[in-house]
């Protein structure tokens, strides 16, 4: 045979590990079976010779090198069975092997009792063969599984491999399973052995449900119901096994549901119930530990279908089953979890009311619990109920969710305590942040700072890192409410400790949250004419967090950026501004010098590109203000090339301010043909706009157009735009409508 086809056959890549190859070859026993395939199976029995041939050769090599054909027969020997001893093969045992070869490569003869009497009885064979064959005929026994009982006894008593009580522990357990799967070509012996044995059924039994439930994580699911039914029938009416019995039964019942097939799932689910009921495990009997052992199994395949995103209306069918099967009333702990994870999944299918119905059956069940592993989940859906309300807009309903929450545990929640209460106050302080947050919505603004210190001094000290980060966004609401309130003081005071407090911190959500501060601090600082410490507090955000990957915080630094190029522009440092606006918009398009290429719209990035076009729309102003309308020219068009086809309706607010300004600074270097291309291009791009704030900008323009036309002398030209500026468009404000007239009148009296 070639040597790359009995690698396929076999089914692996070429390899030097014997188990690996025994392992294939049992595998391939189940595809290929003597008497319906001799050819096929005489080919799988060569090819598994060649390749453990050829891995015995490679542990020769590896443990005498090259060359190792120049080794002695004794020493080969030696090498591949290191028990055996190293004298010659006596004539007797040359002539056993050649009759068990001859035995094990006839599929019929191999299979047959009496065969293998004749040759084990059959003669006087002496005790030498005993040591000497001792592995090699083991070996060769287990390339041709399964056997009839009475090879394995024979040889046995022949080889003395194991005490004859013992037999099943020569063979590991895809060994074992291999043979059972082939129950009908000699395996009853090994049946009735796993099934009288605890421990030898306790180890076939778990290796079969370990195999099941890897098909079924490798979505082989028929393959993990054949386990499963293997189990079934091997230990269905020993009462030792029938917990694993009813483990294998709702596995099977799993795997059943994925098919789709609603007969077959019927018929599985029956089959779980009547395997329950015989069992002992249907709901009322005594066994509960056992029921509710088998219950966690199911929830915990439940929460993994979850964890990787499965189909939310499957999890739901998944948890009414547990319910109705396993009675998970019976244990707080599942029934809790049960009902809070159906509550998860409506959420997902984005079903309001069905969510509320599953937490409110669980709030009826045990919101007076004391049971921790039960309280966490009744403080989560009393959470997730103000959720709902918020969303619903009944306010109210919110409120007093949120309030039930933190009446019902803040008190109990002390520093320190394990995991379960730290997620308890978890969900306490994300509850008092989001009914601050409420509280400020509704303009009662006293009681959110009231909640909102109580929330910080309670849980301002926790170490937990979840807890910290909603304390720190609470910290900056709070300053926001201070700010609302026009206590600036207070307000830069509430930022300042949340950057004494987590300037530091790593974690993404407070990270953000230190950027908002620092921001706000800015804001604050100008407030009160503090302009140097609001332009320092701008840098230090752009310093720490510009090279973030979070969009959430690039947009406050775009913010931050922007906010105090303003700074500079109050205090008339129109250089630093111009500096401030090329920092934003460098960073944001990726590029050092003046870009070329816009920031993509992902996320949060299109709010940040409107944070670069008013970038870009201020520098032209700065640029007028520094003399340097070369400068003003070239940002003016890279914006108009960037931004002038976005549907975002500011962003083209400041696309027509910035060509307004364009055009002043062609004016200023008496660049008339190129001012009234632009004023043109704005007219036919932002004419049919309906925007007041753009029709003013648009008379603007043309108060720009005419002043270019009357200075080329086209002074009819002139005349058009003006009038367009005061008389075609009412939306332009009152200034620029007399601003027209004036200069209507000036052209007129130049042409007489």
């Amino acid at each position: 045979m070639h040597k790359m086809n009995y690698w396929n056959l076999l089914g692996i890549e070429p390899t030097d590990d014997i188990r690996l190859i025994k392992r294939a070859y049992a595998d391939k026993l189940k595809i290929f079976h003597p008497e319906e395939d001799p050819d096929e199976f005489s080919k799988l029995q060569e090819a598994y010779r060649q390749a453990l041939s050829q891995a015995e050769t490679a542990v020769v090599r590896e443990a005498y090198g090259e060359p190792f054909r120049q080794l002695s027969w004794q020493q080969l020997r030696q090498a591949r069975w290191a028990d055996a001893p190293p004298s010659p093969r006596e004539p007797a045992a040359g002539r056993f092997m050649e009759l068990l070869t001859s035995l094990c490569a006839d599929a019929a003869r191999r299979s047959d009792p009496g065969e293998w009497q004749r040759l084990l009885k059959g003669e006087e064979w002496p005790l030498s063969l005993a040591p000497e064959l001792h592995d090699e005929v083991l070996r060769l026994l287990k390339e041709q599984l399964p056997l009839p009982y009475e090879a394995w006894t024979g040889c046995n008593e022949l080889f003395a491999w194991i005490e004859p009580d013992k037999l099943d522990e020569l063979f590991d357990n895809d060994e074992l399973i291999a043979m059972l799967e082939m129950l009908e070509y000699g395996g009853n012996w090994l049946s009735s052995r796993v099934r009288g044995d605890v421990l030898l059924g306790v180890r076939v039994c778990d290796a079969l449900l370990s195999r099941g439930r890897q098909y079924t994580a490798m979505r082989n699911t028929e393959k993990a119901i054949a386990c499963y039914d293997r189990i079934v029938a091997l230990f269905g009416e020993v009462d030792a096994f029938r917990y694993k019995v009813v483990q294998a039964a709702a596995d099977r019942l799993l795997c059943v549901k994925k098919l789709g097939d609603a007969d077959r799932e019927g018929e599985a689910r029956e089959e779980l119930w009547r395997i329950m009921c015989r069992a002992e495990l249907r709901p009322g009997s005594d066994w509960r530990e056992a029921r509710r052992s088998v219950a966690e199994d199911w929830l915990s395949y439940i929460l993994g279908m979850r964890d990787a995103e499965a189909d939310p209306a499957e999890i739901i069918s998944l948890c009414d089953e547990l319910l109705a099967l396993f009675d998970a009333a019976e244990n707080p702990a599942i029934l809790a979890r049960v009902l809070f994870n159906k509550g998860v999944c409506y959420h997902l299918l984005g079903d309001d009311e069905r969510q509320r119905a599953a937490y409110d059956e669980l709030l009826r069940r045990f919101e007076s619990t004391e049971y921790p592993d039960v309280q966490l989940y009744v403080a989560e859906a009393l959470y997730n109920q103000g959720c709902i309300g918020e969303r619903q807009g009944d306010e109210q309903g919110a409120i007093e969710f949120y309030t039930r929450v933190i009446d019902r545990f803040l008190g109990s929640i002390m520093q320190g305590l394990g995991s379960k209460e730290q997620d308890i106050a978890e969900v306490v302080v994300d509850a008092m942040g989001n009914l601050s947050a409420l509280y400020v919505s509704l303009g009662r603004m006293e009681e959110a700072i009231a909640l909102s210190e109580q929330a910080i001094e309670r849980f301002g000290k926790s170490g937990h890192t979840e807890i910290r980060a909603t304390v720190s966004s609470i910290m900056v609401n709070q300053g926001r409410i201070y700010a609302g309130l026009e206590k600036t003081e207070q307000a830069l005071a509430a930022y300042n400790q949340v950057i004494d407090k987590f300037l530091k911190s790593k974690h993404e959500t407070i990270r953000l949250n230190v950027a908002w501060a620092l921001r706000n601090k800015a804001l604050c600082c100008a407030e009160l004419d503090r302009l140097e410490e609001a332009i320092a507090a701008g840098s230090q955000v752009a310093e720490q967090f510009e090279n973030s990957k979070d969009g959430q915080i690039l947009w406050v630094v775009s913010l931050a950026l922007g906010r105090m190029a303003t700074h500079y522009e109050e205090l008339e440092r129109w250089e630093e501004a111009i500096a401030a606006c090329d920092r934003l918009i460098n960073k944001f398009a990726g590029t050092d010098g003046l870009p070329t290429a816009p920031p993509s719209p992902d996320d949060e990035e299109e709010d940040i590109l409107l944070e670069v076009a008013r970038a870009m729309c201020n520098k032209s102003l700065y640029c007028d203000k520094a003399k340097q309308p070369e400068a003003g020219i070239a940002v003016g068009n890279l914006a108009i090339e960037w931004f002038i086809e976005s549907d975002n309706e500011q962003i083209r607010k400041l696309v027509i301010l910035t060509m307004e300004r364009l055009a002043g600074h062609y004016i200023a270097l008496s660049q008339w043909q190129e001012a009234i291309a632009v004023c043109k291009l704005a007219e036919s791009w932002f004419g049919d706009s309906d925007n007041e704030e753009i029709r003013a900008s648009l008379a603007d323009i043309w108060l720009r157009q005419g002043d270019c036309y009357y200075e080329v002398g086209w002074y009819k030209d002139a005349d058009a735009a003006y009038n367009k500026a005061s008389k075609g468009h009412r939306r332009a404000t009152t200034h620029y409508v007399k601003e027209a007239w004036r200069m209507v009148k000036e052209g007129w009296r130049s042409l007489w």
